[in-house]
């Protein structure tokens, strides 16, 4: 218990009465109706966001599922082009010609490109071409029998597009202007 507090002259002082709010019955009506309102805002306001909160949620998990069909797509047309090796192999194995074997690898190899162009990728055009650092990846310089804008003058490894973003740039060796000399 706290003790009393005390007056100048030392005797305990009456605690000082709190002002009563004058309020007329109109505005505590209006006070009453603006809290209510406020309150609806509130419960309005929390049904959003847990709305949201479960928009969000269901549009992640629809997004991870399309992702995935997509695989799937990609990979059942890819298996299609393994089952065409095994049987390659399988026929190797029985053939000793090379030339039969080499058809076989060659139609493969079509199916792969025509498989990646399906699904947006294309080879990149390089021999021949000006160089282009955002497409061509220069690995060596040979010198040019003319001078001028660089070239590709030869593919080392190709390069991609993926709906026509480069995806892996192509390899090359360049041609161009030979080094001066002092």
């Amino acid at each position: 218990m706290t003790p009393p507090l005390l007056g100048p002259d030392g005797r305990p002082m009456e605690p000082a009465a709190a002002p009563s709010p004058v309020v007329t019955v109109e505005e505590y009506e209006a006070l009453k109706q603006q809290a209510a309102q406020a309150e609806e805002y509130r419960d309005r306001w929390l049904r959003l966001q847990a709305e949201f909160d479960n928009a969000r949620k269901r549009f992640a998990r629809e997004q991870r599922e399309l992702e995935e069909r997509a695989g799937e797509r990609v990979l059942t047309d890819l298996l299609e082009i393994v089952d065409d090796f095994e049987r390659a192999l399988a026929a190797a194995a029985g053939d000793s010609d090379p030339e039969h074997l080499r058809a076989g690898l060659t139609m493969i190899h079509r199916r792969m490109l025509e498989f990646l162009k399906t699904h947006g990728v294309e080879p990149i055009e390089a021999v021949g071409r000006p160089f282009d650092p955002a497409r061509h990846e220069a690995v060596a310089h040979v010198p040019a029998e003319q001078p001028g804008v660089p070239q590709v003058a030869e593919e080392l490894r190709r390069g991609y597009l993926y709906r026509g973003r480069v995806i892996r740039p192509a390899t090359v060796k360049v041609t161009g202007q030979s080094e001066p000399t002092a």
